[in-house]
């Protein structure tokens, strides 16, 4: 983000607030191994989602030098058939 202020939408909070509530179990998001594992624990109707908390609070993360088109990729192609 230091090297290319314009090129990611949100800013450094964003990315620290996914850093810390990753061990927080505040939400369901990063419980359990994999996708069976928190349907087994039902974790959807238990916990809420890291990504709608994020989401609402929206505005609190937009990086303001984002510009979309600053670093689009184009033409790649990750392999040929």
């Amino acid at each position: 983000m230091k090297q290319r202020p314009r090129a990611f939408q949100f800013n450094d909070r964003y990315l620290i607030d996914i850093h810390e509530h990753v061990y927080s179990c505040q939400f369901g998001t990063f419980i359990g191994n994999c996708e069976k594992d928190r349907k087994d624990l039902h974790i959807e109707k238990r916990t809420k989602s890291l990504w709608t908390y994020l989401d609402h609070r929206q505005d609190d993360y937009l990086n303001p030098f984002y510009e979309v088109s600053a670093y689009q990729c184009k033409g790649n192609r990750f392999w040929l058939e």
